[in-house]
């Protein structure tokens, strides 16, 4: 690896902090506008009633809410990845029985090694359409599911590009920006979902890559934030 490659990647990590940091911050900072809005406004509404009648003056809405945003979005970035993966009905890998299952184990493996990464939970979606994503919040709690589908119809070469191709989300972080972003809600963009067409060696392009950038149609490949494990 380069340095120049390095520093992208470094880079690019940071970046996906900030930018989860700061949704986060716009999240709760917005049904605390809302909460504080509410309070100031009922404060002014009771402002001039009479001196035994209640009085607005203890922001509750503001805090209230300030402490529900809070959690939800706490709650949010701890389970969204596990939400992502019971929407598509996904079952893990543990023990491999077959011959497929075994090289996505196999292939997992290697090329977490070649990124650096911890080896990511497998899991598998009982669809035929060639599909595959990762989801998860940082590289110790991460994941990669790939559908029957894409197992059936991949290469291990190009089994190789599609799993390189998701180990760049789990690496740049991309997949946190995701959980952060809302949990199940983003099912389709938690780590970008690296959607195959057609069958043979079209399935190792990436279909729809909303985190590194690639268009239809392109290869794992020719995308920076992926090249670097493909």
């Amino acid at each position: 690896m380069t340095d120049e490659t390095s520093l992208n990647l470094f880079q690019q990590q940071e970046a996906n902090r900030r930018r989860t940091f700061w949704l986060v911050v716009g999240f709760v900072a917005f049904f605390a506008w809302l909460g504080f809005g509410g309070d100031y406004i009922y404060h002014l509404y009771t402002l001039q009633a009479p001196r035994q009648a209640y009085h607005h003056d203890f922001p509750w809405f503001g805090i209230a809410l300030s402490l529900v945003a809070l959690a939800t979005a706490w709650y949010a970035y701890k389970t969204g990845p596990d939400k992502v993966l019971w929407s598509t009905g996904a079952r893990e890998v543990i023990d491999p029985t077959d011959a497929k299952e075994k090289q996505l184990v196999n292939v997992v493996e290697e090329m977490a090694i070649a990124a650096g990464v911890p080896r990511p939970r497998i899991w598998i979606v009982d669809d035929p359409d060639p599909n595959a994503f990762a989801t998860g919040t940082d590289p110790l709690h991460s994941h990669i599911a790939v559908t029957q589908g894409l197992l059936d119809i991949c290469t291990r070469d190009e089994l190789q590009g599609v799993i390189g191709h998701e180990l760049g989300h789990v690496k740049n972080l991309d997949v946190r920006l995701a959980a952060g972003a809302g949990g199940a809600g983003r099912a389709r963009g938690a780590g970008g979902a690296a959607r195959a067409a057609g069958t043979g060696r079209a399935a190792r392009f990436c279909w729809s890559c909303s985190w590194c950038g690639s268009s239809p149609g392109s290869s794992p490949r020719s995308s920076p934030s992926c090249s670097r494990w493909a």
